[in-house]
């Protein structure tokens, strides 16, 4: 890290000339200003200065600010840029949409802003707010951004200012108040500035109603952190010493994160430090951006390369190109698109389409990995993202082969210049069209692959109704993916995707593609992980372990060498890997394993994803552990485990189950009664029981804790038939969840349910109850047990034996014990 006081110096570590950059004359004409009408559907107003033949500068301004923020340094920087200052959403004089103020929502109009005005590439900096978006910019669409400064910026989690500020916003009414909006503005500053400069910003600032500046901090406060080992861009960070809002040690933790990355700090200067020294700022800034051409420049060309990986199999789909490389990177394009890594999927596509611009299908591999799958639902980012890769490979498609443009006009049934959030008829006209692609190209089996998963992504996890019959759709995308696997039975995406529509109902069915997948792409660890799913579903749990454990090395590999930015695959898939390892261990009685593994999980998500919007199933992920402790009656540590913050509701309600377990357990009645109450207040509460989880709701996987918590106190207090009531009525709703692996209710109800029966001694039924649980999860450790004293208490000798015969079986191939 450098710790820089002067432009000067800033220009010599970089390789640029030693001498300060000069603000050159300005213009003296001043800003133009236009509006422009964007494919996010937002209207903005922008200020522009400068030769429209260089290089492309944007600015983005703090909370509540406008492009007038900027005012005192647009001159100079613009006698070497084309500068654009932007009224972002929501301030100045551009548009005020009811919603979407998510810092994502911004980023996503800079880009689509870009394109409106034809800019390939920029530099961009952003102050305080604007710097989030900066850098979500940077993750949305890194290539289209040449460098970045950040001023006065935030790295993560919102700190103590931050929330007292938050406090403040939500207390806010219309109209909101003159003398608030002045303080507000008067705190940014250390120093003096010129009084109607500091008038205009209270101005600009009284311009957004009271919704808005709520909105906006919402999303400031919900807004990803920014962690070491994101996109590769050569980086200015700029800080005034005297900043009330972000301190010194978030701008280190931004200069880790970026790299190569520099610290320039301004003594006794505050938060708005380029209203306090607006000279110096403007030649720091042109000294910064001056060093791209050389030394930097080419360091971040060898930083941002992509590589060709050895370990993704070879699987090839040949598209029109003349440029080689071009078509290795398209190939592990789509290898990774049909692994789920769309990330770094789209990191290989944007570099074949920068290897050979005219590349339409390269276009295309980007527009589709932005799309939705079936486990993660498009956002308006992507869907500009997405479109905007759709519209360059139509652009190219008069270099493209029929088959192609084919492909190309079906996925441009699926986006729209301005992102909907009801995409149901859209993904269906893109489902429908890729149907018309297979009957006009019969013997493409990507275009196959592609139309099954289409139609998967109309209902995802969702192929057959409850009864096992096929859902309409289910028989062609089966066709479709039984017809791929006979004719290329190492396609990677079709023996993929055919685990997951069969897995829910004829497990078994896709033995073949699970025995085969994993040695494909040993290099992908969610296709590593994939056999899991079935070897789960057809008892061979220790085959799923080990699954698991070879996704885990794969992943961890991948994240070592690479250092991906967080994201959906390495909050996600990569943490799925042990929460399958953790329910497949328990189901075989690995006590050690599964709880490891089920830390391990709780370990990987930050806590500040806790309370992004829609990330209420990783509260859920965060108390795995605590359900498999009463998986393997470790009372004294759920006791002894602090309760999830008050604000995580779902995650506090789950812990009281687990309590209350243990509570019962133990004789403790009065504080499991305690404990269930708050169960089932939050399992009722309409606030938090409509939530999602992965496959279900808080409140269905809540009422089943609260029906299986109710059984056991009963239990505790000698009432069996109430025990047994409540847990049959849990088993009713554990039926009625969508199917999900591993399940969102950890501990199979019957399991619970039989051993109740057997206390009870109603034998007979507790035998029905371990059966019907052995249908569900064949051969596993605990039904068999239970099963087998069942059996013996009915004297039912020679079952019992055949099923201690099992049960051996079960330990010795799994090497679990069971009690």
């Amino acid at each position: 890290m450098l710790l820089l006081q002067t432009g000067a110096l800033i220009a010599a570590l970089a390789g640029a000339p030693s001498a300060p950059v000069a603000a050159e004359r300005a213009p003296a004409d001043g800003p133009r200003f236009a509006d422009v009408r964007l494919a996010t559907g937002v209207r903005l107003r922008y200020a522009e200065s400068g030769d429209s033949a260089a290089p492309a500068l944007i600015l983005l301004h703090g909370y509540s600010d406008s492009w007038f923020s900027w005012s005192r340094v647009i001159a100079p920087l613009a006698t070497r840029h084309r500068v654009f200052a932007l009224d972002q959403r929501g301030h100045g004089d551009s548009d005020r949409p009811a919603r979407g103020y998510a810092m994502h929502d911004l980023a996503a109009d800079v880009v689509a802003f870009m394109d409106a005005q034809g800019i390939p590439r920029a530099a961009v900096v952003g102050h305080s707010m604007g710097s989030i978006v900066a850098r979500e910019v940077v993750r949305l669409a890194p290539a289209r951004v040449s460098q970045l400064v950040l001023v006065g910026a935030a790295s993560g989690a919102p700190n103590d200012a931050v929330r007292a500020l938050k406090k403040d916003i939500d207390a806010l009414t219309d109209p909101v108040p003159s003398a608030f909006a002045r303080e507000f503005q008067l705190g940014t500053a250390h120093r003096p500035v010129p009084p109607e400069f500091m008038d205009r910003a209270v101005a600009e600032s009284l311009k957004l109603p009271a919704s808005v500046w709520r909105q906006l901090m919402t999303g400031i406060v919900a807004a990803p952190p920014a962690r070491p080992g994101g996109p590769r861009i050569p980086t200015l960070v700029v800080w005034g010493d005297r900043d009330q809002v972000f301190p010194r040690a978030e701008q280190e933790q931004l200069v880790r994160a970026y790299q190569p990355a520099t610290l320039a700090v301004y003594a006794g200067t505050g938060h708005a430090l380029h209203w306090e020294e607006p000279e110096r700022f403007a030649r720091d800034v042109l000294a910064f951006l001056a060093t791209r051409p050389a030394r930097a420049a080419n360091a971040a060309a060898r930083a941002d390369s992509v590589p060709l990986y050895a370990d993704l199999g070879d699987h090839r789909y040949v598209v029109s190109t003349r440029v080689p490389l071009a078509q290795r990177y398209f190939d592990q394009g789509l290898r990774l698109y049909y692994a789920f890594n769309h990330a770094e999927a789209i990191r290989a596509f944007n570099e074949a389409a920068r290897l050979d611009p005219r590349c339409a299908m390269c276009h295309w591999g980007t527009a589709l990995a932005y799309g939705p799958n079936i486990n993660l639902p498009m956002d308006s980012a992507a869907g500009v993202a997405a479109h905007g890769a759709l519209q360059r490979a139509r652009a190219a498609a008069v270099h493209a082969t029929p088959r192609e443009r084919a492909l190309i006009d079906a996925l441009a049934k699926r986006y729209t210049p301005v992102p909907r959030a009801d995409r149901a008829a859209l993904d269906s006209a893109y489902a429908g069209a890729m149907g018309e692609v297979v009957q006009r190209f019969p013997t493409d089996l990507e275009a196959r692959t592609l139309h099954a998963e289409a139609l998967m992504d109309l209902s995802p996890w969702r192929y057959w109704n409850a009864d096992g019959s096929p859902r309409p759709d289910t028989p062609v995308l089966l066709a479709q993916l039984e017809r791929v696997v006979r004719a290329a039975p190492r396609h990677p995406g079709a023996n993929h995707f055919y685990i997951h529509a069969v897995e829910a109902v004829d497990p078994a069915r896709a033995l073949p593609m699970a025995e085969r997948l994993a040695g494909l792409m040993p290099g992908a660890g969610h296709l590593v992980h994939m056999p899991g799913h079935i070897y789960v579903r057809v008892g061979r749990y220790a085959d799923a372990i080990r699954a698991n454990e070879h996704a885990v090395h794969a992943d961890e590999s991948y994240i070592r060498d690479q250092k991906p930015a967080l994201g959906a695959y390495t909050a996600g898939y990569y943490p799925h890997n042990y929460d399958f390892l953790a329910f497949a261990a328990s189901m075989v009685g690995r006590r050690e394993q599964a709880l490891a593994a089920a830390e391990r999980m709780r370990s990987l998500v930050p806590a500040e994803v806790l309370r992004a919007p829609g990330m209420t199933f990783v509260q859920h992920h965060q108390t795995r552990h605590l359900q498999l402790k009463v998986r393997f009656a470790d009372w004294a540590a759920i006791l002894d485990a602090p309760a999830p913050a008050e604000d995580l509701p779902h995650a506090r309600a789950m812990w009281h189950y687990a309590r209350g377990r243990a509570l019962a357990a133990r004789g403790g009645l009065p504080a499991a009664d305690s404990a269930l109450a708050s169960v089932r207040a939050t399992a009722t509460d309409p606030r938090i029981a409509s939530q999602r989880l992965e496959f279900n709701t808080s409140g269905e996987v809540l009422g089943i804790a609260a029906e299986v918590l109710a059984g056991h106190v009963a239990a505790a207090r000698g009432d069996h038939d109430a025990a047994i009531r409540h847990l049959r009525e849990a088993a009713r709703r554990e039926d009625a969840l969508a199917y999900g692996e591993p399940p969102e209710w950890t501990v199979p109800v019957r399991q619970e349910l039989g051993v109740i029966l057997l206390g009870a001694g109603r034998a007979t039924d507790a035998e029905q109850a371990f059966r019907e649980d052995l249908k569900r999860f064949p051969e596993n450790g605990w039904s068999l047990r239970g099963l087998q004293r069942a059996l013996a208490m009915q004297g039912k000798d020679g079952e019992a034996r055949a099923v201690a015969v099992r049960l051996q079986a079960a330990q010795g191939s799994n090497g679990g014990t069971h009690h």
